[in-house]
């Protein structure tokens, strides 16, 4: 089962480095120059936003809620469990952190946007620091209920293009996505 999400997110790299060489050629260096407009970053050089924000989520993010999905789906048993929602946790934390310097949107350049990168970094690192600790399945799952909750407000409030509802594994039944009160981040 930890092959499969390891090669699952190996493809999910795989595919991409291809759809962001398919864009440079199809949009062309015009509009990929557009794109790559810089972004200040904290780090040692400036961001570059290669696609578009509606992109970002479509080609990263879907697949890595996917693949985070599957692997809370039931509670971790072996290591190999444990290390597929472990990577998948703190893949989707880390293209949150991605998100917060998106400015190719005008909503992005807003204090609600600021707000609520902030509020969304901290609901999916709070998961992924319950996976990273292995905590209690019921914590690991009201944790991740709090991710599907903020990111289907935030596609709500922000309207980041066609983005379908996050919805939980199927396997839980009509669990709706909402989180109790002291599993999000206020």
């Amino acid at each position: 089962m930890a092959r499969k999400y390891a090669v699952v997110l190996i493809a999910l790299f795989v595919v991409a480095v291809a759809v962001t060489s398919v864009v440079q050629g199809v949009l062309g260096p015009a509009r990929v120059a557009q794109a790559a407009e810089e972004i200040k970053s904290g780090g040692n050089g400036p961001e570059k936003a290669i696609i578009s924000t509606a992109e970002v989520m479509k080609l990263l993010v879907d697949p890595t809620y996917e693949t985070l999905k599957d692997a809370v789906e039931n509670p971790p048993q072996k290591r190999a469990e444990w290390r597929a929602l472990y990577v998948a946790a703190y893949s989707l934390a880390e293209l949150t952190n991605l998100m917060y310097s998106r400015g190719d949107e005008e909503f992005q350049h807003t204090p609600e946007w600021t707000e609520e990168a902030k509020r969304s970094q901290e609901i999916v690192t709070k998961l992924a620091d319950s996976v990273r600790a292995q905590a209690d399945y019921a914590e690991i799952k009201a944790n991740y209920m709090a991710v599907v909750q903020d990111c289907n407000e935030c596609h709500r409030k922000f309207e980041p293009g066609e983005i379908d509802e996050i919805v939980p594994p199927t396997s839980w039944g009509d669990v709706q996505a909402k989180a109790p009160s002291d599993s999000i981040i206020q």
